[in-house]
């Protein structure tokens, strides 16, 4: 950016023209775009199912504060102790399938401006 504003500098003064000094302003930071949220989404769940363990940087701070990862941890563990070996995960826009052995959980989630979790609903196995 300095650069830019350097090189217009150069340019007008070279033309013998009145240099006016102007300060950029920033650039606003660019909004998480659907498919980065869809993709966050989709893969914090995929490997939380995968491996029984969720992490903290997936999750909001107001989340966090609310649910302690343990208990993420411990529901998934449910799941799989109900239902059997995970499959695989499909849905979008925030509402989910978990595929299982011997069933499926839908699951709703919730990201915030950052993709972090913020509400995640485990509704009851289906057999």
């Amino acid at each position: 950016m300095r650069s830019i504003s350097l090189a217009i500098a150069l340019l007008a003064a070279a033309s013998g023209r009145p240099v006016l000094a102007q300060t950029a302003a920033p650039l606003p930071a660019a909004a998480p775009s659907p498919g980065a949220a869809e993709a966050a989404a989709r893969g914090r769940l995929d490997t939380m199912l995968k491996t029984g363990h969720a992490e903290a940087d997936w999750f909001s701070d107001s989340f966090l504060a609310r649910v302690p990862l343990s208990k993420v941890d411990e529901i998934v563990g449910q799941l799989v102790a109900i239902l059997g070996a995970y499959q695989g995960i499909d849905g979008s826009h925030g509402d989910y399938t978990a595929h299982f052995e011997k069933g499926t959980d839908e699951m709703i989630v919730q990201l915030d401006a950052a993709n972090h979790i913020n509400a995640i609903l485990f509704r009851p196995a289906k057999f």
